[in-house]
């Protein structure tokens, strides 16, 4: 896949490639609101005695003090002969009382142990709030939702298969692409093309869609451009359970089948079969290459005389009249 592929593919779903990255970063948002704030108090003990003695105090009393939603812990920091205490919670308040509670009870152990060494504490006088930053954690949720929102829609193109240019209809049937609606010349390069596919004017020309809409919009444009240059067209549905191709030719005038998709039943197929040309018409999109080469391979087995696909732009497709 090209970076314009790419392009392309959030192009055609950039609803959803816009949408799911502001979800994101609005339920976080939200998430955030709702949450307390989570805070940390700090209070220090500096001794000149043994830092593990009293680094062991200190953990004792962070145990004995870790209640009611608050974690007390203590490190030691040999560098400066100081134990760290943190006290983490909710409760604002309580995270300070609990982190002075510690040091002094430690403090208190170290001296009865030890009544020759200098032991300094310091207390916590207030609390910092350790909650994420919204604005930035908002942004980091927008691009994350953005980057699950183009693999999606690259797992959607991967699984789906969806025509998205002639190239793709090209190589998914190996047939020349006819015509393309909408167009500004109404009809008239895809009816010169159908008549260069034989010796003259087909007098049969069977019209079968690869999904379940551009048959109706085909056959338009088709009976425009033959009645633009004076043809007497007549236009007819397929049963998609036919047999065979019951239209009679008729001198001078051109029979125009619209069949049912493939997925309807197999007339579409028997009528090919009868008829001069067949045409399908593929819709950017709403088609895969899959289905394309599908129908592709059953009309060859059947011997139709396939002239080539007419692609329908996106925003160009008809509702199914099936």
């Amino acid at each position: 896949m090209t970076l314009f592929d790419l392009f392309k593919l959030i192009r055609h779903y950039i609803k959803l490639v816009i949408i799911l990255p502001v979800a994101c970063a609005i339920l976080v948002t939200l998430g955030l609101l709702v949450m307390p704030p989570t805070y940390v108090a700090k209070a220090t003990l500096l001794t000149n005695g043994d830092i593990a003695l009293a680094g062991g105090f200190a953990q004792t009393e962070a145990t004995t003090f870790s209640k009611n939603g608050i974690e007390v812990s203590s490190k030691n920091d040999t560098s400066y002969r100081t134990v760290v205490i943190e006290a983490e919670g909710k409760d604002y308040g309580g995270c300070i009382a609990a982190a002075n509670a510690t040091v002094l009870a430690a403090a208190s152990d170290y001296r009865s142990a030890n009544n020759q060494v200098s032991i300094t504490t310091n207390e916590a006088t207030y609390a910092e709030s350790t909650s994420p930053s919204i604005p930035k954690t908002a942004l980091i949720a927008l691009f994350a939702g953005l980057f699950v929102a183009v693999c999606v829609v690259i797992v959607i193109d991967v699984v789906k298969m969806p025509i998205k240019s002639r190239n793709d209809i090209e190589v998914a049937s190996n047939l020349p692409v006819i015509g393309t609606i909408p167009t500004r010349d109404r009809g008239e390069r895809l009816l010169a093309n159908i008549r260069f596919l034989g010796d003259g004017q087909p007098a049969t020309i069977a019209v079968i869609p690869v999904g379940l809409t551009g048959g109706t919009l085909t056959c338009a444009e088709l009976a425009s451009a033959f009645e633009n240059v004076g043809t007497v067209v007549t236009r007819v549905k397929g049963n998609p359970h036919a047999q065979s191709l019951s239209a009679i030719a008729l001198p001078e005038i051109v029979t125009i089948v619209e069949c049912a998709p493939l997925s309807e039943g197999m007339g579409a197929v028997y009528i090919a079969r009868d008829a001069d040309v067949t045409i399908l018409c593929a819709s950017e999109w709403r088609d895969s290459r899959k289905a394309l080469a599908n129908i592709v391979e059953e009309l060859q087995f059947a011997k139709a005389n396939i002239g080539g696909v007419v692609f329908i732009l996106s925003g160009y497709s008809e509702k199914s009249v099936f």
